[in-house]
């Protein structure tokens, strides 16, 4: 995949009756499927689209951000989770001591190398969150370039 190429992740439901996410891949056309991705923790099902694959019907790009306003905080949690998850999944392909492409373990949010074994988890990335005050007032900041008004 080229620097300028990103895939794209259809959100499901839970998984149906095979093991595929429900919703999602009801959504998308099965060539247009790059990967089907379930997230144990959040219980969340989702496909990553093939970079040239259109948005399913029904479907709609939205970026994150104005995702998180649009809905509430259980599920954005879901949301940001699988993102980061399929990116993983994405940008992992081959196991890195051995170079035999990963598969999806059975059990765990992890990939598993069918020649030497080992598990790859995803990278916890954890964050601080502050707020700053005087008196009643609260330091709110925005991007210049964010036309919508949106303050961080």
């Amino acid at each position: 995949m080229g620097a300028t190429e990103k895939s794209q992740l259809v959100v499901g439901g839970a998984l149906d009756a095979q093991g595929e996410p429900a919703g999602a891949s009801a959504l998308a056309d099965p060539a247009a499927v790059s990967r089907s991705v379930y997230d144990t923790l959040c219980g969340c099902a989702g496909v990553i689209l093939k970079p040239e694959a259109a948005i399913p019907a029904g479907c709609a790009w939205e970026p994150i951000p104005s995702y998180f306003f649009a809905h509430d905080d259980t599920e954005n949690a879901r949301a940001s989770r699988m993102k980061g998850f399929a990116e993983w999944l994405d940008s992992t392909r081959c196991c890195p001591y051995c170079g035999t492409p990963l598969r999806l373990h059975a059990n765990e949010d992890a990939q598993e190398c069918p020649a030497c074994g080992r598990l790859h988890y995803p990278r916890i990335e954890p964050c601080i969150i502050a707020l700053i005050t005087r008196g009643e007032e609260l330091l709110l900041l925005r991007s210049v370039r964010d036309r919508a008004g949106i303050y961080a």
